[in-house]
């Protein structure tokens, strides 16, 4: 059996009005609201964020995120979310295409 997990996190938005580029660095936190508990499992974030450059055709975005689900989880799970956080860029794409 495979307990859930939570993620308690925070984002900054840095940016260097000189090159336009947008640092979004992202890590665990602790919050008095959301104490952690014995279930569900508090995953942690290693190094986590987005990078985004200011191109001539728009921008580029670079995404990198090591998370520590903590506890134990077979390995086909975690390819599974590996291949779901790659995702997450190219939805994010479609999502600024069409807006």
């Amino acid at each position: 059996m495979l307990s859930p997990r939570d993620l308690i996190f925070g984002v900054q938005f840095i940016k260097d009005y000189e090159t336009g580029v947008v640092y979004c660095p992202m890590y665990s936190l602790d919050h008095p609201q959301f104490p952690e508990k014995a279930n569900p499992v508090r995953a942690s974030i290693i190094l986590a964020g987005w990078l985004l450059v200011p191109n001539k055709d728009g921008c580029s975005t670079v995404y990198c995120a090591e998370i520590n689900p903590n506890g134990n989880i077979p390995k086909s799970l975690i390819k599974f979310s590996a291949d779901l956080q790659g995702k997450i860029v190219a939805d994010l794409k479609k999502y600024m295409i069409s807006k």
